[in-house]
């Protein structure tokens, strides 16, 4: 996860493949923005899709 102020989210997504972006809740407000270290209103971050998690799941169980 990276924290981004409301300037740099367009900069944060180019990092990240396919990330998805949620505003931040109170407790997070004490971060900063990666990029310029104001405050944080939003985080960007992976999450892994639940037939994502399925198929890795049958992938161990077959091999």
């Amino acid at each position: 996860m990276i924290t981004v102020c409301e300037n740099h989210i367009k900069e944060g997504i180019i990092l990240l493949t396919v990330p998805h972006v949620q505003k931040l809740s109170g407790k997070y407000w004490e971060h900063t923005c990666v990029f310029c270290n104001e405050p944080a209103l939003f985080k960007l971050f992976y999450s892994i899709p639940t037939i994502e998690k399925s198929l890795i799941k049958f992938k161990n169980l077959v091999s």
